[in-house]
């Protein structure tokens, strides 16, 4: 039974290989023949009418950027160092036919830059409007002409959807395989891909006297992703950049410190011992409490990352990139602290040649020289990083498309404005100095005397030899050094001294499967220097592993043949030889000597155990996706524990940093409520002095009404009386006339008693009859009664 399940085992491994073995083979057939039909030109169903010549050639100058993630147009000088490097302007004056269609103008330009890595990593149009802003075009575009028109006047910029190098491609194919561990097998797929690319380029520089129906093809990306993810233009760069950075060094011949550390006492410690600022002179050797393991670099690197990392809330301030920050109720105190945190940024750079990846630009650049002219895109990117991720979003979009903004995103941009002590509205014409005037606060006004103290701190030796020439291309340099890249990952992998063939051919898949990872899948793998690392490449053990075995329960030729068993299901691993599918993994031992039966037995029952093992290990594998940690079989369980236990903890700190940020949303949308409940408010009262308003006209215009009445009423009685008067008025001119009359006729005036009897005497005349009889009216007319 114990014999079935051995061969069971092997029977099962062999299996899984043959069938990767195929499954591979149908997948590179499949992949060659998508890739043919996707990167093929179809034709176009129309035919292109003939144009003179000089109508149908467009003279553009093409401007091929390095990075991805460019805002603004580089510099004079810029350009020139991209245009050394096989970037920047094209040597050759670009001609392009306005009749052709973006993939074939796509291929034109490869054949312009024919040293930048394009076709793999894709590109994106984009024009240069005259303050020097890259706005990305429309993905909407089919045809040159259309380009012409969304272009007009600007100049074309390519921007790679990933960062190029600035090396040669040539040099991967030429020199890249010296000690880099590349097969016959791996330089033949890079000279076809290399072959590929000319026919693709020559092709292409051909394709103005060729007919349109042309095909264009792009070689395939199976056979070109070595060349893309090894690495090796940015390494070569980097370290050909790095040769010309002066790193301050120890004295020669120091003096040993050791120093032992409680991991709940890590920042206490540190600050105790480097209160005496001649540990900067000496090498350090570092044990952890209550843990096993010699240091030779990677647990020093442990203290300074695991330290930088406690500090972070304490002294700093940021989100992706910090900057000294204390209130200033404890700097009375603890002001001193940061003259130790300078002392100790100078003796890890000393030893390490790191510096701390989340410290903003800005804030070294002060420590080199505190007068220093801090360039204002160094400021702007410093703070993008400074702020959360909904706020970049915000002031990215604020600084690209400010018109695109609605008046919620205003109002948000309003509230980070006054958060900052900017009382002030954003506006287009000057969010950019409005930025960079935050900025400035943040990174400059406010912790000028915290970043003096750093100062303080460094030694002058050190000072002198590098923090005094630190510029910002030497520290984009340095950071770009600390990334993780295959060829690094693979360095520290250390095989055992004797393998066999089938374990050489297991480390071979594990190793081109390391090289076939890009930059992101690396960073996500791999502890951030932020983090607490892993033990490096001279460590015996890693932190809180009593032993230096470097698999979990597993010897290393299980874990080999565990690799080769995730190599096969994933289509990364070859069919072995059925006969030494045990030799390779080292644990089912075969052995023509004769044995007796003792040992017969014995043999069995260690192949029934090993077996069985190893069903164990590959079900761990199923669980674990190839993570596979250091313990020793004896210490199972309990590294097991451990192991959860860390999952629960990160499972533990990703729903705090969740918890966080919604937190941060909550707090966000309560302040959009409270606005708008205050505006609620502000309209409620408005209506209310507007119906105030109403009703008050209301009683105004019944008022108005009753005073028309009233002054009706005047204006008739007023008539009334005018006529009184008239008739009055009359009256006395009828008398003034009667008198004037009798004045006339009568030299004296007689009596009202006498004209009366004379008046009515019988038988007499009346001469002043018709006189009289006015009088008379007219006396009736004033009130007069006869006396």
């Amino acid at each position: 039974m114990a014999e079935n399940t051995g061969t069971r085992a092997v029977r099962t491994i062999l299996n899984a290989a043959m069938t990767a073995f195929d499954d591979d083979t149908d997948d590179f057939q499949e992949v060659v023949s998508h890739t043919r039909a996707s990167f093929r030109r179809r034709q176009s169903g129309t035919s292109s009418r003939r144009t003179p010549t000089r109508n149908r050639i467009w003279k553009k100058k093409i401007l091929l950027l390095r990075r991805s993630n460019a805002d603004f147009g580089p510099s004079q000088f810029e350009i020139q160092h991209l245009t050394n490097s096989g970037l920047g302007i094209s040597a050759e004056s670009p001609l392009i036919n306005r009749n052709w269609s973006l993939n074939e103008l796509e291929q034109y330009i490869y054949s312009l830059y024919p040293n930048a890595p394009l076709q793999l990593t894709g590109f994106t149009y984009a024009k240069l409007n005259r303050q020097r802003k890259i706005t990305k075009l429309s993905a909407s575009i089919e045809n040159v002409e259309q380009l012409k028109d969304a272009i007009c006047q600007g100049m074309m910029i390519l921007v790679p959807n990933r960062d190029l190098p600035e090396t040669n491609i040539t040099n991967i194919v030429n020199g890249g395989n010296n000690g880099n561990g590349l097969t016959g097998h791996d330089q033949s797929r890079v000279s076809n891909t290399v072959n590929a690319r000319s026919e693709a380029v020559n092709i292409t520089r051909n394709s103005t006297n060729r007919s349109p129906a042309l095909s264009y093809r792009r070689p395939p990306r199976e056979n070109s992703i070595q060349n893309l993810y090894s690495d090796s233009e940015d390494d070569e760069d980097i370290q050909g950049n790095l040769g010309s950075i002066e790193f301050p060094e120890l004295v020669e011949d120091p003096d040993i410190v050791y120093l032992e550390i409680r991991r709940d006492r890590i920042i206490e410690q540190m600050f105790e011992f480097y209160e005496d600022p001649n540990i900067t002179q000496k090498q350090i050797i570092v044990t952890f409490f209550d843990e096993a393991g010699v240091d030779q670099g990677g647990l020093t690197k442990e203290l300074f990352a695991a330290f930088y990392r406690l500090i972070e809330g304490e002294y700093f301030a940021g989100e992706h990139c910090l900057v000294p920050c204390m209130p200033l109720h404890r700097q009375r105190k603890e002001k001193e602290k940061y003259k130790i945190i300078g002392s100790i940024m100078s003796h890890s750079l000393c030893i390490t040649k790191t510096l701390p990846a989340k410290y903003c630009s800005s804030f070294l650049l002060q420590i080199a020289d505190s007068n220093v002219k801090i360039e204002n895109a160094t400021l702007i990117n410093d703070f993008l990083k400074y702020i959360t991720v909904f706020e970049f979003k915000l002031v990215r979009k604020a600084l690209n498309r400010y018109s695109d903004l609605n008046l919620q995103e205003i109002d948000q941009l309003t509230g980070l404005f006054n958060t900052y002590n900017l009382f002030e509205l954003p506006k287009k014409e000057e969010i950019e100095e409005q930025i960079i005037t935050i900025a400035k606060e943040i990174f400059i006004e406010k912790p000028s005397t915290l970043i003096a103290e750093v100062r303080k701190g460094i030694p002058l030796l050190s000072f002198e030899r590098f923090w005094s020439k630190l510029t910002i291309n030497m520290i984009d340099q340095i950071y770009s050094m600390q990334c993780p890249t295959p060829e690094k990952v693979i360095s520290v992998i250390t095989p055992p001294e004797y393998v066999g063939n089938d374990e050489e051919r297991v480390i071979y898949f594990l190793l081109n499967y390391i090289r076939s990872l890009t930059k992101e899948d690396l960073r996500s793998k791999t502890p951030s220097e932020t983090e607490a690392p892993g033990t490096s490449k001279g460590d015996t053990t890693r932190p809180g592993k009593p032993d230096g075995n470097k698999d979990d329960g597993l010897t290393p030729e299980e874990l080999l043949l565990i690799r080769a068993h995730q190599g096969s299901r994933k289509g990364l691993a070859r069919t072995p030889p059925q006969n030494s599918v045990a030799a390779a993994a080292g644990t089912i031992e075969i052995d023509s000597s004769p044995d007796t039966e003792t040992e017969m037995v014995s043999k069995k029952r260690k192949k029934d155990v090993q077996a069985s093992e190893l069903e164990k290990a590959f079900k761990k594998v199923d669980n674990l996706e190839g993570v596979v940690l250091t313990t020793t079989p004896t210490v199972q369980t309990e590294k097991r524990k451990e192991r959860s236990l860390t999952a629960e903890f990160e499972e533990l700190e990703k729903i705090k940093e969740d918890l966080r940020k919604g937190s941060r949303d909550l707090m966000h949308k309560q302040e959009e409520l409270t606005k708008q409940t205050k505006k609620m408010e502000i309209v409620k009262d408005l209506k209310k002095a507007l119906d105030t308003e109403r009703e008050e006209i209301k009683i105004e215009r019944e008022e108005i009404r009753k005073e028309r009445k009233e002054m009706k009423k005047e204006a008739e009685a007023l008539k009334k009386e005018a006529e009184t008067l008239s008739l009055q008025i009359k009256a006395m001119e009828t008398l003034k006339q009667v008198n004037r009359t009798l004045e006339e006729k009568a030299a004296a005036p007689i009596s009202y008693a006498q004209a009366a009897g004379e008046a009515t005497a019988p038988g007499g005349e009346d001469p002043f009859r018709k006189d009289w009889d006015r009088i008379v009216t007219a006396a009736n007319t004033l009130g007069y009664r006869r006396q």
